[in-house]
């Protein structure tokens, strides 16, 4: 019952910003320019990053899965050459947890966001 909760919530958000969009911006061309430090949001002209390689580390040693549940919840901008960049812990797990789920995705591989046919930092 709870992720049913969960995912009425998500879809609801994602409805309520397309709905926001479309009613700003409707049937209209949107130019999207870069932040001052020059990263996009992805949008209705800029494609979103897309994960295509995920490493996957070993779980911390000298900790079972079973006595420790939860997760860390990372930002990042993937720039234009696929590698993230500027990555910040938004929900920490734990310094050894977080410090692992960095080392993962520093090793992943994304196929970067683009503007066109540019490829640019998302």
């Amino acid at each position: 019952m709870r992720t049913s909760k969960v995912l009425t919530s998500i879809l609801s958000l994602v409805s309520v910003n397309l709905w926001a969009q479309e009613s700003v911006f409707p049937g209209r061309q949107v130019d999207q320019a870069p932040g001052k430090d020059g990263v996009y949001y992805a949008g209705p002209e800029v494609t979103a990053p897309r994960l295509v390689r995920t490493v996957y580390v070993p779980y911390p040693e000298g900790i079972s899965g079973k006595e420790v549940q939860g997760m860390t919840v990372l930002a990042m901008v993937i720039d234009a050459d696929g590698i993230p960049t500027q990555i910040q812990v938004l929900h920490t797990h734990g310094q050894i947890f977080d410090q692992v789920a960095i080392a993962a995705v520093k090793e992943s591989k994304f196929e970067p966001g683009k503007l066109g046919e540019k490829s640019v930092p998302v």
